[in-house]
Order: C-alpha cells, then structure tokens, then sequence
C-alpha cells in the first residue's frame, strides 16, 4: 500500500521548474508511505540525455521490509515500476515463474509483476489475486503500462496536459499541472440528487479521469498511440448440476483461502470487528488460520443505537479470539469534515466517511497495526442490502417460481416494521412515490441522469453493485480514510474468486426465507446463533442530525453565505438557507442526508475552487 506518480511526455522533455512541481506532487501525499520516498527520470530516446518520463513513490513497507522493496524497482534495467496494493497470491506466482525459469533477487510481490509481465504480458495481470495500481516503464518496447485491480479498491486517476499524461494516486495530485480545471456539472449532479459518486470513470473534475477496473492503459511512446485493454471478466459458471454439499464446500475453501492470502504480511495484520456476519466471520477465520494473534479491533459505543458491543461480547464468549475496544462516541463532525473531504479529493456521501476517518486515527495512534482486514464487499457479492429481497422477488416471478414468490413474500412482511426504511430506498423510488428532496427544490443544476438500476437477473444488479453504485464508492472512502493514518485495508469478501462464485450462485443460496447472505450463515459454524442469524445491519455512523441543527445553525449560514454554489449558478443561496431554517424549524420535511450533501459540496468547492 503506497502512493504512486508518473509523468509521460509524449514529446520534448522536462524544465527544471516542471520537476519541482513533480517533487511536490510525491511528497504531497507522503502519508500513504511514510517509510520511504524515491523519484526516478528516465529518457525512452537512446539518443537524448534529456528526461521524459518520471516515476515517484512513497512506500507503505509491507512484504519484504529491507531496502529491496524501495520504489521505482528495476529489473536490469530495462522494467522499472511504481507499484500501489499487494498481490496476495504473490508466492504462487513466482514459484510457477521459476519454474519457468525465471529468477528473482528479492521477496517482493513487485518483481513477480515485473517477471510475470515479461513472461506473458498485460494478459497476465489476470492470474494476480490482489488489490493494485501501477505504472510499469518498458524501456526495450518503449512502451507505459498502467494497471489497476478488478474492483477498484487502489486508485489511479489522469490527466492530460501539455502533451502529457500525469497519474496518481490521488486527485489532488495531478491539479497543478492544469492551467485551469473545470467543475463536471454531470458528475456534481448526479452526486447531489443520486447520491452517486465513483460510478463511472470521471470524477467531478471535468478535466481528471480514472483508469478503468479490469484493464490496463498502454501508452505507446514510438507510435503515440494508446490503448485501453481488459485484461479479466466475470465469467458465467454453471452450477446447475452441482449438489448443494459440494458448493457449500467450495464456499467455505474460497472464503477461508481469500482470508489466508490476505494475511501474508511482513507487518501485524488486524481485523475491524464490528459484531456484525461479515467481520465477525473474518475474525473467527483469521483467528483459527493463523499461527499468530490476530487482534481485533472493535469501537464500541455508549449510543444503543449504534453500539454493537452485545454482539462483540458474544464472538469473544465463543470464541477464543482477542478484542481490543476503542472507545467511541459523538464527534463534532464539523471540527473534521474539512480534512476529511480534503483526503477524499471529492465530496463524501455521509458522515460515516468521518466516523470511519476517526477510527483509521484511533487504531494508528492506539496500537502497532499496519494492516487492517475489512468485509466490505461481502453485502454485494452475497445479497446482503434489503434491496435484494426485491430483487430475488423479481427474480422468482421471472422464473415463474410462483410458490416460492408467494413464500419469501410472506417473510418479508414483518421486516417492514423492523428493517425496511424509506431514506435508505430514497433515491430508488419514483418522484411521485415520495416528497421532493431539498435538492430537487432548490438546485437549478441540469445534468445527464446517470441511475441505471434495470437488469435482467439478481446476477446482473449484482454486478451493477459491484462495478457502479456501490463498492467503487466505498472502497474510495475505505482507501482514503485509512491511507490518511498509513494503514492498509484488505478485502477478503472482494477475493475475484469469491466473487465470481458468488454471482453464479443461484439465488436461494442468497436470500432464503428471509435471510440475506444464507451460504455464509450457514457455513461459519464458530458464529454465535445471535450473531449468525441477526438481520438487523448497522453502519458506523455519526448521527446525521448532529451536523445540521439548530445548535449548528450559524455554521451552516456562514458556510452558505457568499457561497460558492451561488457562483455556480446551483443554488440561490437565500432561498436554500431559508429551506433549511424551516427544516430546523420543524416546518419542512427533508431527508437530513440531501441536506448534508449540500453542505458537503459547499466545503468541497471551497477547498478546490
């Protein structure tokens, strides 16, 4: 886990001044690898001493901890890399490349990239099981390679300018080599009424683009041509003959084995535990596979609304696991919403991004941990949203299973009362089935509608999950909140192994008789029943009417005062402070979050406009 930077010129070469600001833009983000920090100029004409082409790195050592693992890495000479994530089943890789022939100098996962590129190209980016971004200098074909992991957990963003293409691992990176840069109205809008960001591959500046999940972006220094390449896909199984027992086997290997390769690491590896199927199942996995403690790491809280702590106490009453609890509890969001937008490079969706910010601070300044296992990805791969109830109902009624249409039906009857609620469906339903937000009645913003939900099978509103609306977004959040305290987050439930299976499960391996996540549930034997069958899901939230109230009132018309909304013609800034007064009043009904994202974007648009 690092930060990475690159600048290609496609023709001439680097001033002194532009390397300055190269440097800068390194160092900018030092945080994201405190333990070492290299830049490197090379030139892809033989016959120039003149540089075009630059790599910087700052290094997060995690695999190989001596000096070998500093960036750029070289191979002889003729490959060299900047290298950000890990490639988990690194080991594998370089014995089969041995036997191949080839030879290595260090322990690093870097050079079995180099040497797997070597021996099969950009094509065998598909046999790495990891998280990465990278960009790979082919000095004898004079050629750039820029890759990025299948589900983009590590970032890697664009930009051209002045016959250049710069990269980095973070947006704010690459704003100084643009003589000016532009607000994606699209983009904006569809974060403002969608509640959308990273779902495609623009950002919400017009100008900086990313490199697509799944494919590699190859910049060809001799013919100036470029080319975007897939290098992986789902890929359809059929699992229509396979007997239940065997693909609850299979389940079970691939879930434990994702978890075994996530916990290769020269650095103490940990795990968020917050009591609910997902981390909790990690923790009882990690905790029987490795021969060392894995400490657990749970933030508890004295707000019953939000405290998970009975269910913490349950795992640790079963099981022989060790937890240590951070405290937790109501923080002013507005002392630290500032630099939390400031990490993320573009406006957050909720104060959970905060929350999750301040526990990163908490387990760098409480304990040694460097790497930080996580189970985001498992609601996704495995149906775990209340959504997907009535995407498995779609899906019966599709297939004509009638009789089990008219049974999960009946499920979910008394989930209504309990579970179901409307803010989370908000941004699902028809305008004509709910109230006007505030953001349709006061923003003037014209945008291309970019929410697609339609699919043809639960399968397919998975991958939509997977690929747009929701594990893009929160992997961003993820990778920023912790790179801000040098921590590493691992996702054993994005395994594309696990994945892949999961999505060719059929559905009632999914959603049976009112329980999401069924295969999981029934296959993790050391969970506690009350953790096992919960269904009650709790994110790690701040309480979303903590920031805007009556008690904040002043702070959020200072904030909307000269506003620089206003001077993007988005919203009249009188009549928005007006709404919301009422809202506080009691006069308006409002989703608090529609609200917040206002406020958001007015602290974004100060901080990078």
């Amino acid at each position: 886990m690092c930060g990475v930077f690159a600048a290609i010129r496609m023709n001439g070469f680097f001033t002194d001044l532009e390397k300055k600001l190269l440097k800068k833009s390194v160092e900018m983000v030092k945080y994201r690898g405190p333990d070492a920090t290299k830049m490197t100029y090379y030139s892809s004409n033989e016959n120039s001493t003149e540089d075009n082409i630059f790599l910087g790195h700052n290094r997060l050592a995690i695999i190989d901890l001596s000096s070998d693992g500093i960036q750029p890495f070289t191979n002889d000479n003729k490959i060299h890399i900047v290298f950000n994530g890990e490639i988990y089943n690194y080991i594998e890789l370089r014995e089969e490349l041995q036997g191949k022939g080839y030879t290595f100098k260090t322990q690093t996962d870097t050079e079995v990239i180099i040497n797997l590129y070597i021996a099969e190209g950009v094509e065998g980016f598909g046999k790495m099981n990891g998280m990465w971004a990278f960009i790979l200098y082919d000095s004898e074909t004079k050629k750039v390679v820029i890759s990025r992991d299948r589900f983009a957990v590590k970032p890697i963003y664009y930009i051209l300018a002045n016959d250049t293409y710069y990269f980095g691992s973070e947006i704010k990176q690459l704003l100084p080599f643009l003589n000016s840069y532009h607000l994606n109205l699209n983009t904006f809008g569809n974060y403002l009424h969608n509640f959308l960001v990273d779902y495609s591959n623009e950002t919400m500046f017009l100008e900086v683009n990313k490199v697509p999940p799944k494919h590699s972006f190859i910049i060809n220094l001799q013919s100036k041509e470029i080319e975007l390449k897939k290098y992986w896909d789902y890929e359809l199984l059929d699992f229509s003959k396979r007997k239940s027992a065997d693909l609850n086997e299979e389940f079970s290997y691939l879930l434990r084995d994702s978890v075994q390769i996530r916990l290769r690491s020269d650095v103490k590896v940990g795990n968020t535990l917050s009591g609910g199927l997902d981390s909790s199942s990690i923790a009882v996995i990690a905790n029987e596979i490795s021969p060392i403690p894995i400490e657990n790491i749970s933030v508890i809280s004295k707000n019953p609304k939000i405290s998970e702590e009975k269910y913490v106490d349950a795992l640790i009453k079963n099981n022989d696991i060790k937890v240590t609890k951070v405290a937790f509890d109501e923080i002013d969001s507005w002392d630290m919403v500032e630099e939390v937008i400031w990490h993320n490079d573009e406006p957050i969706l909720s104060l959970s991004t905060v929350a999750h910010f301040n526990m990163m601070k908490l387990f760098h300044e409480k304990t040694d941990i460097t790497v930080i296992l996580s189970g985001q990805g498992g609601d996704e791969s495995l149906g775990g949203y209340n959504k997907y109830f009535f995407e498995n109902l779609k899906e019966l009624n599709r297939n004509r299973q009638y009789a089990k249409l008219v049974k999960e039906s009946l499920f979910l009857l008394p989930k209504f009362n309990n579970e179901f609620k409307l803010t989370n469906a908000h941004r699902y339903l028809s305008p004509r089935f709910r109230n006007k937000s505030i953001i349709e009645n006061t923003c003037n913003l014209q945008f291309n509608n970019g929410f697609n939900t339609k699919s043809n099978s639960f399968r397919e509103r998975q991958i939509l999950d997977i690929d747009q609306y929701s594990v893009p977004a929160l992997n961003h959040y993820e990778d920023r909140t912790a790179m801000a305290s040098s921590l590493e987050i691992r996702l054993p439930f994005l395994d594309f192994r696990l994945v892949n299976f999961n999505l060719n499960l059929p559905v009632e391996y999914k959603i049976k008789n009112g329980f999401t996540k069924h295969i999981l549930r029934e296959n993790i034997s050391q969970l506690p029943k009350e953790i096992a069958w919960r269904t009650d899901k709790k994110g790690f939230d701040v309480n979303e009417n903590n920031f805007v109230n009556l008690k904040n009132w002043e702070r959020v018309e200072a904030l909307l005062t000269n506003s620089k909304l206003q001077q993007f013609e988005i919203i009249d800034e009188s009549f928005v402070k007006s709404e919301i007064k009422s809202y506080l009043l009691g006069k308006r009904k409002y989703w608090v979050r529609d609200i917040n994202r206002l406020i958001f974007s007015e602290i974004w648009l100060r901080k990078f406009f």
